[in-house]
C-alpha cells in the first residue's frame, strides 16, 4: 500500500483520537448549542467555587478614586516668607542706600526700566533658605516700601544669615514664574553678595 494510500486513514484515525480525547467535534457543538448544555472541550475548566479565582485588579485605577496613591508634592523653589510678624522688623531710614545703589522700594516701582540691568541694593536679611535649585536664596528688606513692595528676593552662591546687613549686586528679572505659585515681581539673581 503507498504512502498517498494510507495518509487519508492516518488523518481519519488522529482525528477520532482527539474526539475521544474531548475536543468537540461539529456536530456536538451543533447539538450543545441547541440544548443550551457546554459541549465537550480539553480548554479551560468550567469554573466552580474550588476553582476561580477572583478578578485582577485594574492596571489603572480611576484618577477619583479615594483608594488611589497620592503621589508627594513636589519640591518647591522657595518656602514663602512667614507671618509678617515672624520677620524681622526694618525700620524706616535705618538703612542708608548703598552707593551707586537704589532702595527695594524705587527697585520695585522702576522694575520695568531696571529689568535685566545690574542693580546694587543694601538691606537686612530677614529670611534664608540654602540650596534650592543650586542657589542660596535671600529676602532683604530696607525699611523702604510696603506690604508686596518691601521685601526683595535673592539669589546667590554667598552666604548670609537673619539679621545680616548685606549689600548686594546682581542681574534684574521681572514677571519670573517658577511655577507652583511662585511668581516675582522682581527678584535679583546670581547677585554677589557682601556682609558689613
Amino acid at each position: 500500500m503507498s504512502y498517498r494510500i494510507l495518509f487519508p486513514f492516518i488523518a481519519i484515525a488522529m482525528l477520532a483520537v482527539s474526539c475521544d480525547a474531548g475536543v468537540a467535534s461539529q456536530e456536538e457543538v451543533a447539538q450543545a448549542q441547541k440544548s443550551g448544555a457546554p459541549a465537550k472541550s480539553n480548554s479551560a475548566p468550567v469554573p466552580s467555587e474550588s476553582n476561580t479565582l477572583p478578578p485582577p485588579p485594574p492596571a489603572h485605577p480611576p484618577a477619583d478614586s479615594a483608594a488611589a496613591p497620592k503621589s508627594a508634592p513636589e519640591a518647591l523653589p522657595h518656602p514663602p516668607m512667614a507671618a509678617p510678624g515672624d520677620a524681622p522688623v526694618v525700620k524706616a531710614g535705618s538703612i542708608k542706600v548703598a552707593a551707586g545703589g537704589v532702595t527695594i522700594k524705587d527697585l520695585f516701582e522702576r522694575r520695568a526700566a531696571l529689568a535685566g540691568k545690574t542693580v546694587k541694593v543694601r538691606g537686612k536679611v530677614v529670611k534664608v533658605t540654602e540650596g534650592v535649585m543650586g542657589s542660596n536664596w535671600f529676602h532683604l528688606q530696607d525699611g523702604t516700601g510696603t506690604a508686596g513692595t518691601n521685601d526683595l528676593t535673592v539669589t546667590s552662591d554667598g552666604n548670609a544669615k537673619v539679621g545680616d546687613l548685606v549689600v548686594i549686586s546682581g542681574t534684574l528679572a521681572t514677571d519670573k514664574d517658577f511655577g507652583m505659585g511662585y511668581r516675582y515681581e522682581a527678584i535679583v539673581e546670581k547677585a554677589s553678595l557682601t556682609a558689613e
